[in-house]
């Protein structure tokens, strides 16, 4: 399972729109989820931010779990025991517990992020949508809201995004 924010923009204009995104360090690369298509009105387009997915960010604080399978199997080839590997990785599940959370992102970067759209390119509305896919980010069938924000409360909004529910700001 691993989480994907959809970028929901009244423009068709990808060249444009990625090359916004980039300069914020993120991507608009074309979606196509029916899910996402029942929420959005005529005019607009859908877009993942990312190549890959976007566990740890500020809307998807979790990271997917890491199969130790290889690192086990790496261990074993340089010789280590089985009480030795054991311990090393309860250790490793120790420090990783300890660390604190720091999200790749913020609500603020994805505030200037969808001002910059609304205004930079002066867009009709822009939007996100946070969801954890079980299955195909193209298939899969999830269960969405919808809900209109004015921009002097969009950092509020943000602050407040439920997962499968799709946030839109207009001018």
């Amino acid at each position: 399972m691993c989480h994907f924010i959809t970028l929901v923009a009244a423009t068709s204009d990808i060249a444009a729109l990625d090359a916004r995104m980039r300069a914020h360090g993120r991507r608009a690369l074309p979606a196509d989820n029916p899910s996402v298509e029942a929420a959005l009105k005529p005019g607009e387009y859908q877009y993942l931010t990312t190549t890959k997915c976007d566990c740890g960010t500020v809307f998807a604080p979790t990271l997917p779990p890491k199969e130790p399978t290889d690192r086990l199997d790496a261990l074993r080839r340089k010789g280590w025991s089985e009480a030795k590997i054991g311990r090393a990785m309860d250790a490793a599940i120790t420090a990783a517990e300890k660390k604190p959370f720091e999200p790749l992102d913020s609500v603020e970067t994805w505030r200037e992020i969808l001002l910059d759209l609304l205004h930079g390119m002066k867009l009709n509305s822009v939007g996100i949508l946070v969801h954890a896919y079980e299955g195909s980010v193209a298939t899969e069938r999830f269960n969405t809201s919808r809900a209109e924000v004015r921009s002097n409360r969009l950092g509020e909004a943000l602050t407040n995004l439920d997962e499968d529910h799709l946030m839109t700001v207009s001018l």
